[in-house]
C-alpha cells in the first residue's frame, strides 16, 4: 500500500487546519479502483492527532535530525493544505517550512503542494527559499491567483495549477473529530449550520487513487485542495 506524509499547521487544535486534514485523510483512505494511501501526519501534537484522526500514524513535526530516517519508504510527502509559506508571522516561519520541507521531501519518491496560498512574502530571503523548495515540487496546487503569480515571482516558470473548486461536503461526524472542544464545535455548528462545506477539484479522488507505486500524479493537476469554507 502507498504511503503518504503530510505537513502543515497540524496538531495545533485549530479547527480550519484539522477540518482541511480530515478531508485529506478521507480521500487517501478511500478504496478506490483498489487503491488506498496509508497516511503519516507531521504534527505538533502526536498523540492528540492520533485521537482526534483514527486511522492515520502521527509523529513529532519537530527534531529535524531526525525527520528524514522517519520518513524513509514514504511514496509521496504533500505539503499542505493552508497558507504556509508566509512571513507575515516571522521570517523563521518560511526558515523552518523550508527545512522541513527539503527534509522531507529528500526521503519521498515526490512532493506535492496541495492547494497552498502563499505569501505574504515580503523579506528577499523568504521569496528565494521558498522559490527553491517549490522547484523541488512534481505537482504544485495553489488556492488562487495571486498565490501562483508570486509564486510564479519567487520561483521561476513552473507548472502551478490554481485550483478549479467545486463543493465537497464532508459528514459532521468527521468534522466533529477534527474540533479542539465541545464548545467551538457548537459554536462552528451555530454559525454555519450542522454539515461543512470542505472545498475539493472534482477529480482528486479519482486522480490520487489511480497513481500506482510509480506515482507519476499526472491525475492530480488541477484537482487537490487545502481550503475550507468558513
Amino acid at each position: 500500500m502507498p504511503k503518504a506524509a503530510v505537513l502543515g499547521y497540524y496538531g495545533f487544535r485549530n479547527l480550519g487546519d484539522e477540518a482541511v486534514l480530515a478531508g485529506i485523510h478521507g480521500m487517501l483512505s478511500r478504496d478506490i479502483e483498489g487503491m488506498r494511501h496509508d497516511l503519516m501526519v507531521l504534527s505538533a501534537d502526536p498523540e492528540w492527532t492520533l485521537k482526534r484522526h483514527p486511522g492515520v500514524s502521527a509523529i513529532s513535526r519537530y527534531g529535524l535530525k531526525s525527520l528524514r530516517a522517519q520518513l524513509k519508504g514514504i511514496d509521496t510527502f504533500i505539503l499542505g493544505g493552508g497558507s504556509l509559506l508566509q512571513d507575515a508571522t516571522s521570517l523563521r516561519s518560511v526558515f523552518w517550512y523550508f527545512l522541513a520541507g527539503m527534509l522531507a521531501g529528500s526521503a519521498a519518491r515526490q512532493t506535492v503542494w496541495w492547494g497552498q496560498g502563499i505569501g505574504p512574502l515580503r523579506h528577499p530571503v523568504a521569496r528565494k527559499l521558498t522559490g527553491i523548495l517549490a522547484r523541488q515540487a512534481a505537482v504544485i496546487t495553489v488556492r488562487d491567483d495571486a498565490s501562483k503569480a508570486l509564486l510564479t515571482a519567487c520561483a521561476g516558470q513552473l507548472n502551478i495549477d490554481v485550483l478549479q473548486i467545486q463543493r465537497f461536503i464532508l459528514d459532521t461526524s468527521v468534522m466533529n473529530s477534527a474540533v479542539t472542544t465541545a464548545e467551538s464545535a457548537t459554536a462552528f455548528a451555530r454559525g454555519r449550520g450542522s454539515r461543512y462545506s470542505f472545498l475539493v477539484g472534482s477529480s482528486a479522488v479519482r486522480g490520487i487513487f489511480r497513481c500506482t507505486s510509480r506515482m507519476t500524479f499526472k491525475g492530480l493537476l488541477a484537482s487537490l485542495t487545502g481550503m475550507l469554507v468558513l
